[in-house]
Parts: C-alpha cells; sequence; structure tokens
C-alpha cells in the first residue's frame, strides 16, 4: 500500500509527489496525459519566481521556501530549470504594485534597486518608475515538472500516466482509488485536478497567452506593469532565439471572445510600451486557471484521508514547491501554517 496517492501531476500534484518522496514516503501519482503537457494551466515556456509578493505579506515567507527549493531542483536536473533574469516591477512611484514590494524589501531583505528606466532599458516606451528585483527569475514549466517526477521516481514514486481515476473513497483504514487498469490503495490521497476538480468551489478564469517576436533571447528581465488606470501587464523574455516572448494582460476575459479580447489588448500594450518587439501577436493561446473565491489557494482535508489542493487562481506556480510541501504534511495530519 502507497502512503499517499496524489490524483492529477501539475505543478500542486508533481511537487506534492517530489516532496513526498524527498521524505522517503511510498509514493504514486495519477495524471490523465503525459505529463508534462497542456491539458490544465501548467505549462506555457515561462513563469516567473519571486521573493516579493504582491498577493500579501503572509506570501513573502513562503516565496522564499519555494525560491530555495526551485533552485535545489535545478541544480539536479537533466534539463535548466531555473533562469535568474532579476524581476522589473514597473509602475508610477506611489502605485500598489511598487510601494508594496518597497516595503517588502525594507521588512523581509529583499534585494531590490530602484532603476534609471532611461539607462538601463532604452525599449521601454512611457515608463514612469521601477525597481528591479535582483534574485528573481524564471523557471521553464514543461521542464520542472519534468525534474520533479523524474526526481520522484528516481526516489521510488510511481508515476501512472494516462490513467484516469475514476473513484475515490475512504475505507477502514485507507483509500480505494478506482481506474480503467485496476483499484489503487493508499494510506492518504492528495487530489490536485486543477480545473477538473469538482470537490472544491472553483471558478475558472479564462488567461490569454500572447507570444511576440522580436526581442533576442533573454534580452530583457520579465516584468510586471501597473497601468495608472490599475491594468497589470505581465512579460517573459524568450529562453532562445526559437521562441517569441511573452506579453500578457493579467486579468482573466469572459466569454467567447476572450481570445481575441486578450491579443487586441495585449498588442496595445506592446505598441505602446516596447520598442524592441513586433506589436503583431504571432500566436496565443487561452489558458483555464481555477480561482478561489476568497483569492486563496485551497489547501484543506476534505473526506476522510483525503487532501484537496486546488485554486492556483493563477499566480500560483511559483509557490509549487512549498505548496507540494505543505500537501504532504497535511494528508500526514502535521501541523501546516499557510496563508
Amino acid at each position: 500500500m502507497y502512503d499517499i496517492a496524489v490524483v492529477g501531476l501539475g505543478i500542486a500534484g508533481a511537487s506534492t509527489l517530489w516532496r513526498g518522496a524527498e521524505r522517503g514516503l511510498r509514493m504514486v501519482g495519477f495524471d490523465l496525459g503525459t505529463p508534462p503537457h497542456a491539458l490544465g494551466s501548467s505549462h506555457g515556456r515561462t513563469r516567473i519566481v519571486r521573493r516579493s509578493a504582491y498577493e500579501g505579506q503572509s506570501y513573502v515567507e513562503p516565496a522564499r521556501r519555494s525560491l530555495r527549493l526551485w533552485h535545489e531542483l535545478d541544480a539536479g536536473a537533466a534539463q535548466r530549470v531555473w533562469f535568474h533574469t532579476g524581476l522589473l516591477l514597473l509602475g508610477e512611484r506611489d502605485s500598489p504594485l511598487l510601494t508594496s514590494a518597497l516595503d517588502q524589501a525594507k521588512e523581509f531583505d529583499i534585494a531590490m534597486d530602484v532603476v534609471d528606466l532611461a539607462e538601463s532599458y532604452p525599449w521601454l516606451r512611457n515608463g514612469t518608475a521601477g525597481v528591479l528585483e535582483r534574485n528573481a527569475g524564471l523557471v521553464s514549466p514543461e521542464n520542472a515538472i519534468t525534474a520533479m517526477l523524474d526526481r520522484a521516481r528516481a526516489l521510488g514514486a510511481a508515476v501512472e500516466t494516462e490513467c484516469e481515476i475514476t473513484d475515490i473513497e475512504p475505507v477502514d483504514g485507507s483509500v480505494r482509488l478506482r481506474a480503467r487498469d485496476g483499484v489503487h490503495h493508499a494510506r492518504k490521497v492528495v487530489v490536485a485536478t486543477g480545473a477538473q476538480e469538482t470537490g472544491v468551489p472553483l471558478q475558472l478564469d479564462q488567461l490569454v497567452v500572447p507570444w511576440f517576436w522580436g526581442a533576442q533571447p533573454l534580452s530583457f528581465p520579465p516584468f510586471i506593469h501597473e497601468l495608472p488606470d490599475g491594468r497589470r501587464f505581465g512579460g517573459m523574455p524568450n529562453l532562445d532565439a526559437d521562441t517569441p516572448a511573452k506579453v500578457m494582460p493579467m486579468r482573466p476575459y469572459p466569454g467567447e471572445t476572450a481570445l481575441a479580447d486578450g491579443v487586441r489588448d495585449a498588442e496595445w500594450y506592446v505598441r505602446t510600451h516596447r520598442s524592441d518587439l513586433d506589436p503583431k501577436a504571432e500566436s496565443a493561446f487561452q489558458c483555464l486557471a481555477p480561482t478561489t473565491a476568497d483569492g486563496h489557494f485551497h489547501l484543506r482535508p476534505g473526506e476522510r484521508d483525503v487532501v484537496h489542493l486546488a485554486g492556483l487562481n493563477g499566480h500560483g506556480f511559483k509557490f509549487g514547491p512549498v505548496l507540494g510541501e505543505a500537501a504532504v504534511r497535511m494528508a500526514l495530519e502535521e501541523s501546516v501554517s499557510w496563508p
């Protein structure tokens, strides 16, 4: 019998499998597809990882711990996971984004510099003020999930791909998981199925991710820009010459026109704020972001011996490793401190 079974191997599930295996637990993970894949929201070539947390000060310590675990994962990975680029935060000097970042830098000793935008980033148009979080960077989500699963396997975990779990039933002292290929048993289960989650009240927001040609690989740091009207745009450089850069509105779009509306707004931003990118999007895709009503991640026990990890709200990827640790601790009924 397994100690913990993990259902869903996106960033939340893969992290849980890895961190449980690191503790010497007998782990098994199940996924509908063969991860990494684009079936959920754990893909997209690049994700920002940072110490500052505009989600609130209670997220700063989890961000610090997660950054350390990203470095640990990268050190043992076959393909590069972590890219040290810094993170550029842009906005009016008194904008909530910049004031919150600078306040956190002072309180939590986060390395952050006020920068001369015209000198350091001449490609930026209509910039007002900016700070650079020096120790932030990027992770490759596809390489990250691959590295997590590889490490878990090396530590003895089983990974079952193309495997749909059709029923999860707590029984005396364990949990029975039914799959098309048979029945599996574990003492505890962590359900991390993202948009497929049915046991947690979630809203599925549509995020739009456009791509733009023009920049050299890693020629600018990832950025978050808060405009005077409160809208936020974010972007990340291309990691190689064969892929474009990402610039996206940091908000969901409803309805059937979501993709066209998101691309329109991203093209407007590139046209008015960037001189180094072609203002016509090369391509774009939609990504479902499971969100909770209160904006916080859903990490809670459900029915007996089952833990639900869901609702990463479109910004939880960077917290993946520490969320995995917390899910393992909760499954083992250990104390868990989480915002």
